[in-house]
């Protein structure tokens, strides 16, 4: 009986490791063909926060955009904790611009997909929070 449990734990880790880094791919090449939208909510959050130049915008969402290619990545190859961690800090970030975005009430759209899917903030936090759990879970 404990070997059945520990084949199904197994199988669901793998599913959701699958899905976690699945989701970082995806959104990662989603806004490197799209950036539309990503880099307006970077050069938004920008002109809060500092007074730095339009251009840095364009350069932190691209790293932005690159870290999220190599956590995907990283999360389906390896099974190194400190990805799990890093991937967490990530959507923590991700999350609180969202809530900002939230209770600013900003009705612009993330650009978490670039433009392939189009949700709104309060669904896209959601969908983070269940991202976090899922790293938690991982673990």
């Amino acid at each position: 009986m404990k070997k059945l449990f520990n084949i199904i734990k197994h199988h669901i880790n793998l599913i959701l490791r699958i899905a976690l880094g699945s989701v970082f791919l995806f959104a990662g090449v989603a806004k490197l063909i799209h950036p539309g939208a990503f880099f307006q909510n970077i050069r938004n959050i920008l002109d809060i926060v500092s007074d730095l130049p339009y251009s840095y915008a364009f350069a932190i969402g691209y790293v932005v955009v690159c870290i999220e290619i190599i956590l995907g990545l990283l999360v389906l190859i390896s099974k190194n904790r400190k990805v799990l961690y890093a991937s967490m800090f990530l959507i923590s970030v991700f999350c609180f611009i969202l809530i900002y975005k939230i209770a600013t009430h900003d009705t612009t759209t993330c650009g978490c997909y670039g433009t392939f899917i189009i949700v709104s903030n309060q669904r896209e936090l959601v969908n983070n929070v269940l991202l976090l759990a899922i790293a938690y879970y991982l673990l």
